[in-house]
């Protein structure tokens, strides 16, 4: 089974924001979350889609959700 992974900062990125866009995502991956580090890692599997595809529709995702309460 292919998979693929992305790693998200944990100073930039809450695991709520995390775990929102993996409920939404729930559709088109498998996605399984571990924090290591002061990082969170990401394994994508079971893809209805490219994993790269996927995996960047995901971090596009995630990055507007953690930008909503960001403050500039």
């Amino acid at each position: 089974m292919k998979t693929g992974t992305l790693k998200l900062s944990g100073e930039l990125f809450c695991l709520n924001d995390i775990v929102s866009a993996k409920n939404a995502f729930s559709d088109f991956a498998l996605i399984r979350v571990q924090e290591n580090g002061g990082y969170y890692i990401l394994t994508f599997s079971e893809c209805r889609y490219s994993i790269d595809e996927t995996i960047k529709e995901f971090d596009n995702y995630v990055i507007s959700l953690s930008a909503q309460y960001m403050k500039l």
